[in-house]
């Protein structure tokens, strides 16, 4: 039996999703056997997917429990969940020196602040693998030699089960919807994402914003630009099928330096047969194919020039939605994913467990050490320099 430790800082939530689909999957290949431990807390939907499913899972796990520590000694291998979380850091601190084979797959894309790769991160695991690869792009690992990337480095997708998705049949509507799902928050949206609705010129249009936390702020906004008749705001959801069943358009401005990587809802609107509209210079250019599922753009003119084309051209819109369908069957199924992370597993066990190695800090200066490294040298990361 091969033995597997899944470590995360908590359980449930966007990545939680990936995580039910893929270890659901890898649960049932013979001889593999999975356990999880939340080093915070795990949800209500996780607790109750572990038990039907027949997975274990701990949770509010102390990082410096030694029974921790010997159970990632002793099992196969570790394969820990990373996005910047101090108590992940601190597991990783106060376990350096023992042996063990880890694998980090980052549920962050590394760019930008606070969420930047570093060498504490990407040297201290057996293999550190990302789920876009958008993150291959990301200075630390740029600067990495070749030598380190091909024994080190690998990328797994982030995604989840597609089926459900691919089975949604639209339903008649009115006007032309264009949607969004996902964090209703400035830190994962575009800032002037009611700037591009405003300059969007359909007659018919109707903007669905779907999920939160600052839906109520975005609404008085356009209450403000007086563009709120527009829209429909609906907060958080348990079930988005019915939401995607009446979009024409996803229209999915982020924050240029948004930390995203996998974009599982963009591959659901994607296998929902719904054409995408995002911008480059991020993970989501990784997953729509431009001119083919629909258009990656550069600014909020051609963000703007990109929607009223679909909206014009409903021949192009239709051809596009066939396409979405057709290729995320093709590359964004859980299928791939568990294909993929079983090499990694094989790949991991054909070596012996490792020392854990992490940087040499004084203990003084460890926590700002950490947090000036996953900072870089954005304007933050000087004014905490100075202090």
């Amino acid at each position: 039996m091969i033995n597997i430790l899944h470590i995360t800082p908590h359980f449930g939530g966007g990545v939680g999703t990936v995580l039910f689909s893929l270890i659901s999957e890898l649960h049932k290949i013979p001889n593999y056997h999975h356990e999880i431990v939340s080093l915070e807390y795990a949800n209500s939907k996780a607790k109750e997917w572990g038990a039907q499913g027949g997975v274990t899972i701990y949770e509010e796990v102390s990082p410096t429990d030694i029974y921790l520590h010997q159970k990632m000694q002793d099992v196969d291998i570790v394969h820990l969940h990373f996005w910047n979380h101090p108590l992940l850091y601190h597991l990783l601190h106060s376990f350096a020196g023992k042996r063990a084979r880890v694998i980090i797959w980052s549920h962050v894309n590394g760019h930008h602040a606070p969420y930047l790769f570093n060498d504490y991160i990407l040297d201290f695991p057996l293999l550190f693998v990302t789920s876009t690869p958008y993150s291959s792009t990301q200075k630390n690992i740029i600067q990495k030699e070749i030598q380190w990337k091909k024994e080190h480095f690998r990328c797994v997708h982030s995604c989840s089960d597609i089926n459900e998705f691919d089975r949604i049949t639209p339903v008649e509507h009115e006007k032309f919807n264009v949607g969004y799902i996902g964090t209703v928050d400035y830190s994962k949206m575009y800032h002037h994402f009611l700037d591009i609705c405003e300059k969007i010129n359909i007659p018919d249009v109707h903007f669905i914003v779907v999920g939160g936390d600052s839906q109520e702020e975005i609404y008085n906004d356009a209450e403000k630009k007086g563009i709120v008749d527009k829209f429909s705001f609906t907060g958080k959801v348990d079930d988005i099928k019915k939401y995607l069943a009446s979009f024409d358009l996803f229209s999915y401005p982020l924050n240029r330096k948004n930390y995203g990587t996998g974009e599982q809802v963009l591959i659901e609107a994607m296998s929902a047969g719904i054409p995408q509209v995002v911008f480059s210079d991020g993970p989501e250019e990784y997953v729509v194919q431009d001119g083919i599922t629909g258009f990656v753009v550069n600014d909020e003119e051609d963000f703007v020039v990109a929607v009223e084309k679909l909206y014009k051209d409903r021949r192009l819109l239709k051809k596009m939605s066939l396409a979405s369908k057709r290729y995320a069957k093709e590359n964004f199924t859980i299928n791939k994913s568990v294909t993929a992370w079983t090499s990694i597993y094989n790949e991991a066990l054909e070596k012996d467990k490792e020392k854990c190695v992490f940087k040499q800090l004084k203990e003084e200066d460890f926590a700002l050490s950490l947090f000036l490294s996953a900072l870089g040298d954005c304007e933050a990361a000087g004014i905490y320099r100075n202090m």
